[in-house]
């Protein structure tokens, strides 16, 4: 039995044309919610590494000293939110901004994802905790692809690539601003500029500065969370290598 880290990796995104997560100190928050080690342990039981960078520590030679995600510390979400303007200000144990909009959130999933409802609820149960609230709904894979991918018309969504094998060269797909994948709608001219330098870069010590520095705007932007690697295990006989 071998064990090996999938290529790809788990993530939530946030959606920015809802102006509360457009709120750079709300995805701070949730990401100061997010509990990689409950994920993996409760949620995928035990079946996968933490991601607490940008790029999947599949990829050592460019996650070596990069910018790290948020740490898990619910206090930590409050005082974001606290020191942003989001109060319970009615006590029903859900925060809102000071014109009384509320920060509940839709997390939206395909319901086929390998221990969906366990990753989902962890997420919830740490998110009400710092007083935002969220519904989950887990949805066929058609149905997720109409309202996330092409309409763009979600809030929160869980999600796992199958297979990111060239971080380098692959990340604008998703991350550009022009990029069909960008269903996050985000923008940002510096991180378009890093991803559009390092396909130029035929030095892999510069293309390793690069995405460092891709990682460093990452991690203070926020635009996903990404949260774990899954490790697949694969059985064989010896005796016929």
């Amino acid at each position: 039995m071998e064990k090996v880290q999938s290529l790809g990796y788990g993530y939530f995104s946030f959606c920015y044309k809802n102006p509360l997560l457009a709120d750079p100190a709300v995805r701070k928050a949730i990401a100061q919610t997010v509990d990689r080690g409950a994920l993996i342990a409760i949620g995928i039981q035990g079946g996968g590494v933490p991601m607490n960078t940008p790029i999947s520590p599949v990829y050592t030679a460019l996650t070596e000293g990069a910018a790290e995600f948020p740490a898990f510390d619910i206090d930590a979400a409050k005082a974001t939110l606290e020191a942003a303007g989001y109060t319970d200000k009615d006590g029903d144990g859900v925060r809102e901004n000071a014109n009384g909009d509320k920060l509940a959130f839709t997390l939206t999933c395909r319901n086929t994802t390998a221990n969906i409802d366990a990753i989902a609820n962890i997420f919830k149960s740490n998110c009400e905790q710092a007083g935002i609230d969220i519904t989950i709904s887990l949805v066929e894979p058609a149905t997720y692809t109409d309202i996330v991918t092409k309409n763009k018309n979600y809030d929160i969504n869980y999600i796992e690539w199958g297979v990111i094998d060239d971080p380098d060269m692959a990340l604008d797909a998703i991350y550009h601003s022009t990029c069909s994948l960008n269903f996050m709608c985000y923008e940002n001219e510096a991180i378009d500029a890093i991803l559009e330098d390092v396909k130029t870069l035929p030095e892999a010590e510069a293309r390793k500065a690069k995405m460092l520095e891709f990682q460093q705007l990452f991690v203070e932007e926020l635009p996903t969370i990404n949260v774990l690697v899954r490790v697949n295990a694969y059985g064989y006989s010896k005796q016929r290598f």
